[in-house]
């Protein structure tokens, strides 16, 4: 017999069709993700809730800097 899964999932679906992309736990995107609907072939930018610390670290750094990369001129 197959346990229930308590956990609240989250469906994500395509922006321009509505076609069911994936189902996540609420949080679980860390980063930006990019899929493209296998029924319409639209890109959907997914991006997380929450800022991401490091990634806005990394954009002070650039700015900084005025280079993507530590070390460069």
């Amino acid at each position: 017999m197959k346990a229930k899964s308590l956990a609240v999932r989250e469906t994500v679906r395509c922006a321009s069709c509505s076609a069911l992309m994936f189902k996540s736990e609420p949080g679980a995107l860390s980063g930006v993700v990019e899929i493209k609907c296998r029924r319409c072939s639209a890109l959907n930018v997914l991006r997380p809730s929450s800022p991401n610390p490091i990634a806005n670290r990394a954009a002070e750094q650039r700015n900084e800097h005025g280079s993507r990369f530590p070390g460069s001129s």
